[in-house]
């Protein structure tokens, strides 16, 4: 049987409760759910100092606690450090990305990335998501 896989962005995205609920859903019919985000991992962020040691939670804390709670295991995170994440997905049997991210829809677009970029932004996002998984809610 062929592994059905699909990815996230995080930051206006997954963080969202409709979403989570969705990717739960998923999981429970048996779909690969990955995270694919702009950000950086947070060693990388702590080797150039980039915040302060006085914060009281490290940058990515609340992706973690999301992802933890969804139970997608942490290697299923892509961390793209701010390179384009058509550049990521393409190529690795994603049905679909869903983003917030005009810019990043758009690119994937422009450079004929094998896996199509949904706007949760957009009324019936949900509805091309199954669509394009083929599942009956």
């Amino acid at each position: 049987m062929k592994i059905r896989r699909v990815s996230f962005d995080y930051d206006f995205t997954l963080d969202r409760e409709d979403v989570q609920n969705y990717a739960k859903y998923l999981m429970s019919k048996g779909v690969e759910v990955w995270v694919t985000t702009s950000r950086e991992t947070d060693e990388s962020i702590n080797a150039k100092r980039a915040y302060p040691e006085t914060w009281k939670y490290p940058p990515n804390w609340e992706l973690y606690r999301d992802t933890d709670r969804l139970e997608i295991p942490r290697d299923r995170i892509n961390f793209t450090a701010w390179v384009d994440k058509w550049t990521v997905i393409k190529n690795n049997n994603f049905i679909w990305h869903l983003d917030d991210d005009d810019v990043e829809i758009e690119q994937a677009i422009e450079w004929d990335c094998d896996c199509p970029f949904i706007n949760v932004e957009i009324d019936g996002w949900k509805d091309e998501c199954e669509r394009l998984l083929n599942i009956k809610i």
